[in-house]
């Protein structure tokens, strides 16, 4: 069921979490709905009300948005299984060779919380990319063809998100993901080979 034209308190307790999920600056938006930035803002604090014809054009993106704001589906990151701990070892170590072990064990989980923390910062504006794609020709469809300013702002819109999901990125993405698979697995021989304290 589609949810229901927007209030102004509806527009106002939502559009940080449509600047947030969908990664639209105020500028942006305002541009697109035809309003001054300012109003934007004052909407957004609850001191003023959105005209009928920005909350109309706001129904895509309050359609897009997770729960509890919007229909859309919930964002369920799912975070990638760590690798299962080595069954057999060809040789165990030397007790009193386990100093540098444990020291090297301490020095890769400080660096996979590092690097975890380095991939969900770079994912995200992925992930907002993504959203903000996929709800693009929604936006385009409540626009009236005549408002060139608003229509200016859906291809800047799109180049602004395609930026995210470009090869750089992609690269960057990438390497920090096989980064913290490595010292996943690094972990869990690490684990594996010191004994249980």
């Amino acid at each position: 069921m589609a949810r229901p034209a927007a209030s102004a308190a509806t527009a106002r307790s939502d559009m940080a979490a449509i600047g947030a999920h969908f990664g639209i600056s105020q500028t942006t938006l305002a541009a697109y709905l035809g309003i001054s930035q300012p109003l934007i803002a004052l909407a957004g604090s609850k001191q003023r009300q959105l005209p009928t014809v920005a909350l109309l054009r706001l129904l895509p993106l309050y359609q897009a948005l997770p729960p509890p704001w919007g229909i859309g589906a919930a964002d369920t990151a799912t975070p990638e299984p760590l690798t299962a701990a080595v069954k057999a070892l060809p040789h165990l170590p030397d007790p009193a060779d386990f100093g540098p072990l444990q020291r090297r064990l301490l020095a890769c989980e400080a660096a996979l919380l590092g690097a975890t923390r380095a991939l969900a910062r770079a994912e995200h504006p992925a992930a907002q990319a993504r959203r903000l794609l996929a709800v693009l020709p929604a936006l385009a469809a409540t626009l009236p063809p005549d408002d060139a300013r608003a229509q200016r702002q859906l291809p800047f819109m799109e180049a602004n998100a395609r930026d995210h999901l470009g090869p750089g990125p992609v690269a960057k993405r990438a390497l920090l993901t096989i980064r913290v698979a490595a010292l996943r697995h690094e972990i869990a021989w690490l684990r594996a080979w010191l004994p249980v304290e």
